[in-house]
């Protein structure tokens, strides 16, 4: 008989106290607030507008669905790989370990690991279920641009931008095979549903097929007039399907190379293209965001959806050849198909956002109004559950600013529009052409004008009722960035790119200050044209002093008057574009390419608190006119609200 076990209770002891601790962390992750999608919002934020659901914070690079479609894999710029639950869009796993963006990716067949592809030149296996690296491939003297598993798992397939493709043991890593014979980079290989050959596409306009066991080339195919981005086979191996440069999708007869059909649907570039298991239906995506739905046999358009400030880099179509997910530059995915345009999880926002304005209603209330660069303006709920569109421009927003209580908005977008869309009845009213993309937006707070700044540099007013252009100003030698009139409204500020901010006198439209000061009398301290662009401008509540921002990393205090710079707050780590000082005038938030909001005390300079939560930049700033809540806008396509009634 053993002994008695003394420690049994002291035992039993520590592990109900380490059941109870894992029991209250659950309990206190459980009651952490939630967004309209029920996903936990980061510490200090009230409501997210728009979800994390299917989102990056750079670029889709490449999108596979999991054998039995249950989860998709994405390879993003964000140097990723993130695996999503096919059906909800919940991330799952998030898998880091690529030294630079992760270019592709491929699913074993068995759906146990998947394997990637970067632009630090190494190929990886990893666990699907856990993340855990399983295998390092070495070789590549150039960024892998893709990667394809054999039909058997066996081996894996890879190429990029040294011009070679090369077969892998799956399971060791041992390189066995290099194929050379391609002039230029291979964008893009596809095994044989059969596993016997291998077909390649890329820089040289050659659409190849290559023995696996000889490794010598079966067929080469010409007709392409620009590169080729993706091949895929057809469900039975019969034919090459191939989109490129060109605007054109070829279907290649394997047996004789003969190109039977050629598609030229589209207006760009033509990324990507995926065949569905069953029906064998061709689906492609492209440049001009586009994705077009083709039946193989009689060469038809079976459906076709536009989204034209959306490129499609990657599209992945379902075994039924219903629905596919499609992403690109703008860090969101879509999930698309049917009859009729289903866009899943984005009642947000599917590009960056980089407006922000609140809108007043009855009662006081007030209505977030967002705009992106997906070429949409939204105006959301008090919770940010739903965004209700008003797409009428084809090109990305650049900046968003309110009106007054008419219920008028005021952009600027990328080609260089101005005008004000009314909510009530989303149309758009008034508008002008700036000449170039328009940044820089601001209304004076009594009279009846407009002032807008565009990427040549110029500041243009304009009246608020018409949008007649009443003066053009050559403002800087670069594009304005940033424009805001004091309090009062008897000054106007830019900001600029050429490392610039000048101080206008908005009556007499003449520079009252400027700095950097003019060369003869320019003060010997630094300045922030010493540390790169200038990103943000803001005047202090009594006019006196403004108040920059930019490509130094720190908040500048400049005198008006005297031209002095009266105080400095550094500690950013990278670029700021955006700040907003609160209504009171005691705090200011600064943000950027850091993706922290810093909260300043202006009396002290000291950091009162720093607001995490954002996977991308963040472009802008807005307070609450009670100063209780802030708003963020960031490059991750959300934007979220910040509870800071009680940071002082």
């Amino acid at each position: 008989m053993f002994p008695e076990n003394k420690q049994k209770p002291r035992a039993s002891a520590a592990a109900a106290f380490i059941l109870f601790i894992i029991a209250a962390t659950a309990r206190a992750q459980e009651s952490r607030p939630v967004d309209a999608f029920g996903d936990p919002l980061p510490a200090g934020a009230v409501a997210r507008y728009g979800t994390v659901r299917l989102r990056h914070s750079g670029p889709v690079s490449n999108l596979q669905l999991s054998p039995d479609e249950s989860r998709l894999a994405s390879a993003s710029g964000d140097r990723t790989l993130r695996i999503w639950d096919a059906s909800t869009g919940r991330e799952l796993l998030r898998i880091a370990g690529h030294a630079g963006s992760v270019l592709c990716c491929a699913w074993s067949p068995d759906g146990t690991k998947i394997a990637t592809g970067g632009a630090d030149k190494s190929i990886r296996i990893w666990n699907a279920s856990t993340g855990a690296e399983l295998l390092r491939f070495e070789g590549h003297t150039w960024p892998v641009d893709t990667v394809a598993f054999a039909p058997d798992g066996k081996t894996l397939a890879s190429a990029g931008g040294d011009k070679t493709i090369r077969i892998w043991n799956a399971s060791t890593g041992e390189e066995l095979q290099k194929f050379e014979g391609s002039l230029q980079a291979v964008a893009s290989v596809a095994y044989s549903p059969d596993g016997l050959r291998l077909a390649s596409g890329g820089g040289d306009r050659m659409v190849r097929i290559w023995n696996i066991k000889s490794g010598r080339i079966e067929g080469e195919f010409a007709g392409h007039e620009h590169m080729v981005y993706s091949v895929a086979f057809s469900k039975d191996g019969s034919f090459i399907y191939s989109g490129g440069g060109d605007k054109t999708v070829r279907a290649w007869n394997v047996k004789d190379g003969s190109s039977g059909r050629t598609h030229s649907t589209h207006s760009g570039i033509i990324f990507s293209l995926s065949v569905a298991r069953d029906d064998g239906a061709v689906v492609t995506g492209g440049a001009d965001g586009r994705v077009v739905w083709w039946n193989p046999q009689s060469s038809a358009v079976v459906h076709q959806f536009d989204f034209p400030s959306f490129i499609i880099n990657s599209v992945v179509v379902t075994r039924d050849g219903k629905f596919a997910f499609v992403g690109g530059p703008a860090g969101a995915i879509m999930r698309i198909g049917g009859d009729v345009n289903v866009m899943e999880f984005s009642s947000g926002h599917v590009g960056p956002v980089r407006g922000l304005a609140l809108i007043a209603g009855a009662s006081g209330s007030q209505q977030l109004a967002t705009a992106g660069t997906d070429g949409m303006i939204k105006i959301w709920d008090s919770a940010g559950a739903r965004g209700s569109g008003i797409e009428f421009h084809e090109k990305p927003f650049a900046s968003l600013v309110a009106c007054d209580e008419s219920g008028c908005i005021y952009f600027g977008t990328g080609d260089g529009l101005v005008g004000n869309v009314n909510i009530h009845n989303r149309q758009l009213e008034n508008n002008f052409r700036s000449g170039a993309e328009t940044k820089a937006l601001a209304i004076h707070p009594a009279s009846n004008l407009l002032a807008a700044g565009n990427q040549s540099g110029e500041l243009i007013l304009a009246r608020l009722d018409t949008n007649e252009v009443i003066a053009t100003i050559p403002a800087h030698k670069s594009g304005i960035a940033s424009i805001a009139f004091s309090t009062e409204g008897a000054l106007l500020a830019t900001g600029s790119y050429d490392r610039t901010c000048k101080v206008w006198n908005v009556n007499e439209r003449k520079v009252i200050f400027e700095w950097p000061a003019p060369p003869a009398t320019q003060p010997a301290s630094r300045s922030i044209a010493q540390g790169g662009m200038v990103h943000a401008v803001a005047f202090t509540g009594d006019g006196e002093s403004l108040i920059v921002a930019g490509g130094d990393k720190a908040v500048h205090f400049y005198n008006i008057k005297s031209h002095a710079e009266t105080g400095r707050l550094e500690g950013h780590a990278k670029p700021l574009y955006c700040i907003a000082l609160s209504p009171d005038g005691r705090t200011l938030a600064a943000a950027g390419e850091e993706k922290i909001i810093y909260i300043w005390s202006t009396s002290d300079g000291r950091i009162l608190t720093k607001l995490a939560g954002h996977e991308g930049s963040i472009y802008k700033l807005l307070f609450r006119p009670d100063g209780a809540r802030l708003f963020s806008a960031s490059e991750d396509t959300t934007v979220l609200e910040w509870d800071v009634s009680a940071i002082r």
